[in-house]
């Protein structure tokens, strides 16, 4: 298990609330953050590396590919729901 921190942020992409939480991995921290921040936009990062960023509601921001990616992993799958076939770029 790792530690994710969790940043819940409101419409103007200010931190409202931060929570660290042990996960098994992405999609389990991904799972987390929808839990604690069903009312805000959402940042997951695992140390450095920004997992996941989405407005309220659950449309994805930007992604940031896993270290080791695979394209048929369940994690990339499961945010590909959220972005579509086309990957996003963090500009």
């Amino acid at each position: 298990m790792k530690t994710y921190r969790i940043n819940c942020v409101d419409d103007a992409d200010q931190v409202v609330s931060t929570f660290d939480r042990l996960c098994t991995d992405d999609l389990d921290a991904l799972d987390r953050a929808n839990e604690l921040c069903a009312a805000n936009g959402v940042e997951v990062w695992d140390g450095a590396r920004r997992v996941v960023w989405m407005h309220k509601g659950g449309a994805a921001r930007a992604t940031i590919a896993p270290r080791d990616f695979d394209p048929s992993s369940s994690f990339v799958s499961f945010v590909s729901t959220f972005v579509g076939s086309t990957p996003c770029s963090d500009s």
